[in-house]
């Protein structure tokens, strides 16, 4: 299952979230709804912990790990970095009670080592960016 988004023009186009169940040749079909929908009437809902599929990444600062495969809201994953190898299952709820969070498609995590430890290297100008310099 596939999410996405829709403008419902009798609401006031309103976005809604809606569960693609079923694809055709020419149109969609909804779980949440009897209608159907065309490309033109829906676009990629927003990514996050909730509807990730397989093949997309996660981190919680250096390291990602990639969801190999995705039941309901039940994730397994990869090790920090090897792709290829399965580690454990989680639920939407435990990956953000961890602090992970989705990356964007070609995103680049690019660690910078501090006393010993290594961070993403974004992560640390973003919180240092409205630092003051010290004469």
């Amino acid at each position: 299952m596939m999410m996405c988004v829709v403008l419902i023009p009798w609401r006031g186009w309103v976005k809604k979230v809606l569960t693609i169940d079923c694809v055709e040749s020419d149109y969609y079909r909804v779980e949440e709804n009897i209608f159907c929908w065309s490309d033109e009437m829906l676009g990629p809902a927003e990514k996050t912990l909730d509807n990730l599929c397989a093949g997309d990444d996660i981190s919680k600062g250096f390291g990602v790990r990639k969801v190999l495969a995705a039941v309901d809201d039940c994730y397994l994953l990869s090790p920090a970095n090897k792709y290829t190898v399965a580690s454990n299952w989680y639920t939407a709820a435990e990956l953000k009670e961890m602090g992970y969070q989705v990356l964007s498609p070609g995103h680049s995590i690019t660690p910078i080592e501090i006393n010993g430890k290594k961070y993403d290297r974004s992560e640390v100008e973003k919180a240092i960016k409205d630092l003051e310099p010290i004469e």
